[in-house]
C-alpha cells in the first residue's frame, strides 16, 4: 500500500531531517519506483479517482440536473511545510485529474490551502455564532445582527 506518498512533491532537501529518512517515504519511493510513475501521477490518479467519487455521490444525492447547475470550489490542503513549487504541483495534479473543468455552469475553482490554516478557518467558521467570539473584523455574532 502507497502511504505518504503527498509529501514525495517536495525535493529532498526541503523535507524536514525527521522526516527524511522516515520508513514511509523509503516505502513509497520503492514503490514508485517499481511502478514507473512519478509522484505526480500517482497523486493526478488519486485525485481523478477522489473526484469521481465525489461527483457521483453528490449527484445521487442531490440528482445529476442540480449538480450540472453547480458551480464548484475544490480546496486542497496541503501540509504547512510546502513549498511554493510543491503547491503548483499538486494544482497541475488536480487540473490533470479533471477537477478545475469549464462547466455550463462556469468554470471549477480550485483553492490551495495549508492545513493549519483550513483547520483555523474551519474553527472560526464553527465558533461565529457564539456570542462570547469575536471574529476580527466582524465582531461578535449579537454585533453582526
Amino acid at each position: 500500500m502507497l502511504q505518504w506518498f503527498k509529501l514525495l512533491l517536495l525535493n529532498d532537501d526541503d523535507l524536514p531531517g525527521h522526516l527524511k529518512s522516515a520508513e514511509q517515504l523509503k516505502k513509497a519511493r520503492e514503490i514508485l519506483q517499481l511502478s514507473g510513475k512519478s509522484v505526480e501521477d500517482v497523486i493526478t490518479d488519486y485525485l481523478s479517482r477522489l473526484w469521481k467519487h465525489v461527483i457521483s455521490s453528490v449527484s445521487r444525492q442531490l440528482g445529476q440536473n442540480l449538480v450540472d447547475r453547480m458551480p464548484f470550489r475544490v480546496v486542497l490542503t496541503v501540509p504547512a511545510i510546502w513549498k511554493p513549487y510543491a503547491c503548483k504541483k499538486m494544482s497541475d495534479a488536480a487540473r490533470r485529474a479533471g477537477i478545475v473543468t469549464d462547466r455550463d455552469c462556469g468554470p471549477t475553482s480550485l483553492k490551495i490551502v495549508t492545513e493549519p490554516e483550513c483547520a483555523a478557518r474551519a474553527t472560526l467558521a464553527d465558533l461565529e455564532e457564539r456570542p462570547d467570539v469575536q471574529v476580527p473584523g466582524l465582531g461578535t455574532s449579537k454585533e453582526r445582527s
